[in-house]
């Protein structure tokens, strides 16, 4: 958790308005106390990102030898999607499933014009559903062969 205070999402958008990210972090720890989510739910209006967002995160590559001099790097990501007010079946189907189906679409079976294998997916899953917002994950790998 002291992590993500001191990186939070929204830490570009601070920086951007002048603001210390640190200070933020501190202020959202104090009101935290014991890291009850509740606390942090509560603490979603005070994002300056606007939502819904999506963001990719670098999940690590794990490495297999291919053949002699050249190996496998197989990278795999997780796509996170953030929208708010998604508590009921029409509001979750309303805002959070059409950002999850147009990335499945574009994604799956892409290779994004690169050398690299197509972009096959793994698994999708709710990270975290509250009241005020919901976050869902996005796991997808791919993988390419370097040369030594």
């Amino acid at each position: 958790l002291s992590a993500l205070l001191h990186d939070p999402i929204d830490k570009p958008f601070i920086l951007m308005q002048g603001e210390s990210h640190e200070q933020r972090a501190k202020e959202l720890a104090d009101k935290l106390g014991h890291g009850e989510i509740d606390n942090l739910v509560s603490l979603t209006s005070q994002l300056t990102i606007p939502l819904p967002a999506v963001y990719v995160i670098y999940g690590g590559s794990a490495y297999d030898e291919s053949a002699n001099r050249s190996y496998d790097d197989e990278m795999s990501f997780t796509i996170i999607v953030i929208a708010k007010d998604l508590r009921g079946d029409q509001k979750l189907k309303a805002a959070m499933y059409p950002i999850l189906e147009e990335l499945k679409a574009v994604l799956i079976d892409n290779d994004l014009d690169l050398d690299i294998e197509p972009i096959h997916p793994i698994r999708i899953e709710p990270t975290i559903v509250t009241r005020v917002f919901s976050i869902y994950s996005f796991d997808v790998k791919t993988s390419f062969t370097q040369a030594n």
